[in-house]
């Protein structure tokens, strides 16, 4: 009940006060994790909870997720060699390059000076 979490409060200085009402939670939760997840027994010397390392705040469940997913997850092959494909694209995108310069070239060209005919003769 709320009566009895409030009494709680400021009883255990690793507790802040706003985790009480999860406190039983996770403890049950971290019991059942340690003991069945990771056959530690119950015998098993004591282990130290952290909420934070070096100023920054750590979950370690989080973490063991990552490790999970990362470890169970197919590692990624990089081939060594270009593929037949890579190579066309790579020649395409250096042709269009080589097109687009050769037509700003031409374009610039043509627009060469134009004498400025003053009266009778250029200037």
């Amino acid at each position: 009940s709320d009566a009895s979490l409030r009494r709680m409060i400021g009883k255990d200085s690793l507790t802040p006060d706003e985790a009480i009402p999860w406190r039983c939670f996770d403890l049950v939760y971290a019991a059942r994790l340690l003991l069945d997840g990771y056959n530690f027994d119950e015998d098993h010397a004591t282990i130290e909870f952290l909420g934070d390392v070096g100023g920054v705040e750590v979950e370690w469940t989080l973490g063991a997720l990552l490790h999970t997913l990362l470890a169970s997850a197919a590692p990624v092959k990089l081939s060594a060699r270009s593929s037949f494909a890579d190579r066309i694209s790579a020649l395409l995108l250096v042709g269009a390059g080589v097109a687009c310069f050769l037509y700003l070239r031409k374009r610039s060209n043509t627009r060469a000076y134009q004498p400025v005919i003053d009266g009778a003769r250029a200037v």
